[in-house]
């Protein structure tokens, strides 16, 4: 009985252990970039601006990566999202979103390549959906120098 009590509570602690680690998001970047797109989505949707006439591509864009980003996490069980902390916006003198979402961004397409798994065949795409975001979000922030 004794050993049977000794199984059941050493099969608990393993769990409670594996479900403390699920808890801290295996691609953090990923998810930042995640949540920084949808930051900027409403940032450039609120806007009056027409970015020079790139508006709808850059949210075309933002919404392709978004869609990629999220089939990456879900392939790894990894969709935590998450608030990001207010006070690094105020690093950027304009357009705050966009610029946060620019740099995760990259941040992002660096901790993507440099992942051991391909995730289920989706990584290549997308990979080229956040270089397209990324091409967009820098030409949106030129037009506003």
């Amino acid at each position: 009985m004794s050993r049977w009590l000794l199984v059941v509570c050493a099969c608990f602690t393993a769990a409670a252990v594996a479900d403390g680690k699920d808890d801290q998001a295996k691609y953090p970047k990923l998810q930042a970039a995640l949540y920084e797109l949808g930051q900027a989505r409403e940032e450039l949707e609120s806007s009056k601006l027409d970015y020079g006439g790139r508006k709808a591509e850059a949210l075309k864009a933002i919404n392709d990566a978004t869609t990629s980003l999220r089939v990456i996490l879900a392939v790894k069980g990894d969709v935590k999202g998450g608030e990001r902390d207010k006070e690094r916006y105020q690093k950027y003198k304009d357009h705050p979103r966009l610029r946060a979402a620019l740099e995760d961004l990259i941040a992002a397409r660096r901790e993507l390549a440099a992942a051991e798994t391909d995730f289920q065949g989706n990584r290549k795409e997308a990979l080229k959906k956040i270089d397209a975001a990324i091409d967009q979000m820098r030409g949106l922030l030129k037009t506003v120098k």
